[in-house]
């Protein structure tokens, strides 16, 4: 967690950023996709050589002396991966005209089994729903997210912005955070994360 330490330093060291002290284990878990599979194109080329070739060659470093003969491509559907387990960290600030400033960086399994790091900035508002219950609340905000998985537009940070709401108490709480679409070879997508104090 260098990153979220050096973002938390970073933070810090601005302006009347006094901490509100509250520090949260968050587990990422269940997300769900508007399309349940995606489609993976695969290209088999065959050469023929007027020398040797070694095995294992790279298809960007074929011989001058080599050939194609014939290209086979096929597409395979592939589900994405939902069980998106993981966890994270969020630091809360003192409240901000009626918003919450704070930051989150964590990992996760993400929709191509692969594994993702992100580190986000953002805001939430809270809506008192019981005092008596350990202050129960709504909250809804935005954070502007980093993303970083090799399955992610070549492995190339991804800068995207994810709405988010929650339900919770001072002690624990779930999250709902949406993951627009980027691209072609991704989908729109809802992430379910659990947030658990540690410290306030």
């Amino acid at each position: 967690m260098r990153i979220f330490l050096m973002f938390l330093t970073l933070a810090t060291s601005m302006p009347n950023a006094a901490l509100a002290g509250k520090l949260s284990f968050v587990i990422n878990g269940k997300s769900f996709h508007s399309s349940s599979s995606y489609q993976v194109v695969n290209t088999n080329i065959n050469y023929l050589c007027d020398s040797a070739v070694p095995q294992n060659l790279d298809p960007n470093q074929i011989p001058s002396d080599c050939h194609e003969t014939s290209r086979n491509v096929t597409a395979e559907e592939k589900k994405y991966n939902e069980d998106n387990r993981g966890y994270g960290f969020i630091y809360e600030f003192d409240q901000y005209k009626n918003f919450i400033p704070y930051v989150t960086a964590g990992k996760y399994l993400d929709s191509f089994n692969t594994d993702a790091k992100y580190i986000s900035g953002g805001l939430n508002k809270r809506v008192l729903l019981s005092k008596n219950l350990d202050n129960l609340h709504f909250k809804y905000g935005g954070v502007i997210t980093v993303i970083q998985s090799p399955s992610y537009i070549a492995g190339k940070p991804l800068v995207t912005f994810m709405p988010v709401i929650g339900i919770g108490t001072d002690a624990i709480g779930v999250n709902l955070s949406y993951i627009p679409k980027i691209n072609n070879d991704t989908t729109h997508v809802f992430f379910l994360q659990l947030e658990t104090t540690l410290s306030k």
